[in-house]
């Protein structure tokens, strides 16, 4: 469910691990609720 930021050694990762950490923290969760709202309200 997690999204990783792959590494890559020619450029830089760092501004791309920020997104994907980003993401993750907060974006994910809200899908996660959402799916649970859904959930309850089908049944």
């Amino acid at each position: 469910m997690y999204i990783t930021a792959k590494k890559d050694k020619r450029k830089g990762t760092n501004q791309c691990d920020h997104m994907y950490y980003f993401l993750n923290k907060w974006i994910v969760p809200v899908f996660l609720m959402l799916e649970e709202r859904e959930r309850t309200w089908v049944n």
